[in-house]
């Protein structure tokens, strides 16, 4: 079975599967500290990832069923303005988490985009996110939304980056050719950065 790039419609149920994945993820709890609420919330910064990529990058899902997803960009995109802010729901994170959960996500994110400039300047592939739901981690989803996209990047010559704040992830991405690039602390936390790269094969 293959994957395939979402459609408009499923943006909110590939929302859900990605906050449902991420419950553990230690950027996610430093985001939301508050277990009762961190789904619900988290549902808002995914929705406004994906619907950023539906229009300027790629998202894949494993099946209609979902069994996970993942986003990707050009690097050329990486960059929201203010009015793709707008478009793609940002004043809706705010309303729904308010402005404390705002600054800690800003924060995170300025700090890793400044090393992800600094790390790669030359056009590549992001990995912005992956998450396979948790009933059907272990059966090689992860595998359906990562080989496709690397498959491209060595036609078109283009290494790629990544992001992840789980130090037991990274002989996953070890084995698509990943490296740790640098590690790094989030701002104002105790979570755990490592920038990862893959050079274009």
């Amino acid at each position: 079975m293959g994957v395939k790039a979402i459609d408009q419609v499923n943006i909110d149920d590939a929302a859900e599967v990605l906050s449902r994945s991420f419950f553990l993820d230690p950027m996610f709890q430093f985001f939301f500290p508050d277990e009762s609420t961190r789904q619900r919330l988290a549902y808002y910064t995914f929705r406004f990832i994906i619907s950023h990529a539906c229009r300027k990058g790629v998202v894949l899902e494993t099946s209609p069923t979902l069994e996970g997803v993942a986003v990707w960009l050009p690097s050329l995109k990486l960059n929201r303005n203010m009015i793709d802010q707008l478009r793609f729901g940002a004043m809706r994170m705010y309303l729904k988490q308010g402005r404390s959960i705002i600054n800690r996500q800003i924060n995170a994110s300025n700090h890793m985009k400044s090393l992800h400039r600094k790390l790669l300047a030359i056009p590549h592939l992001y990995l912005s996110t992956i998450g396979i739901d948790v009933a059907h981690r272990g059966k090689g989803f992860a595998s359906r939304l990562i080989l496709p996209m690397l498959e491209k990047a060595d036609r078109e010559g283009l290494s790629c980056y990544l992001d992840t704040h789980n130090e037991c992830n990274i002989p996953l991405y070890q084995r698509f050719g990943f490296c740790v690039a640098r590690e790094s602390v989030l701002p104002g936390s105790s979570v755990r950065h490592w920038a990862m790269i893959r050079v274009n094969q």
